[in-house]
């Protein structure tokens, strides 16, 4: 199993969400095994302000 936890919040950084996302598949490619994204840890907040 793999697990990922990469989170920037900034509009200047959300495209660095690509370079381990692209390094996960590059690494796993031709194995048998699946990559599921289903997220990072920033994406947990259900309130506006980031606290909850």
């Amino acid at each position: 199993m793999i697990v990922g936890a990469f989170g920037e919040r900034t509009p200047e950084t959300l495209s660095q969400h690509q370079i381990p996302l692209k390094h996960l598949t590059d690494i796993l490619s031709g194995a048998n095994v699946h990559l599921i994204v289903v997220g990072d840890a920033g994406s947990l907040y259900v309130d506006g302000a980031l606290t909850k």
